[in-house]
């Protein structure tokens, strides 16, 4: 289950991405201010972060870099309504692994946010699902444990890619 943490001022939009991404596997915390978000952060660890730009009592852009600065490791989203490209530069430059503008599709953003984090956990990268001594290469349907190549059938490798990525899921 991975947790994320949305920050955004519009309640319309923390619910419709809280229902979703929790009806999802999910765990969910929600703030509508900096001052929240700040309190949420540092009473627990998150595996993502999706910040509004535009908040009540501050930018997301300078919250962002603030973590930045302080160590946070923690992959970003942004999630806003400004389409202007040098506000998108901005956010990829001071560190954002994605930049989403209003309106937007939960399943795409649901998607982006778990692929970024799996690659951030080094569960996914470049078609490679690995967990634990298990590695599959998704381009060829090469499965590996403890190096040793098995052979698998395509709906016994379609299963275990289901159980690695919904891991800790009932």
């Amino acid at each position: 289950m991975y947790k994320t943490l949305i920050v955004d001022d519009e309640e319309g939009i923390l619910f419709s991405v809280k229902s979703y991404f929790a009806n999802n596997g999910f765990e969910v915390a929600t703030a509508s201010n900096l001052d929240e978000a700040y309190t949420h952060i540092h009473s627990r660890s998150f595996d993502l972060y999706i910040f509004d730009v535009m908040l009540p009592d501050g930018n997301g852009f300078s919250f962002c870099e603030k973590l930045k600065s302080q160590g946070d490791t923690t992959p970003v989203v942004f999630l806003t309504a400004k389409v202007a490209e040098e506000d998108q530069l901005k956010g990829f430059g001071i560190g954002a692994d994605d930049y989403v503008v209003k309106p937007f599709s939960l399943a795409v953003l649901l998607k982006r946010c778990t692929l970024i984090i799996e690659r951030a956990k080094g569960i996914r990268s470049k078609g490679i699902i690995k967990s634990g001594d298990i590695t599959i290469d998704t381009i060829s349907g090469d499965v590996f444990v403890d190096g040793k190549k098995i052979i698998l059938t395509h709906r016994e490798l379609e299963v275990l890619k289901y159980f690695i990525e919904k891991k800790n899921t009932v």
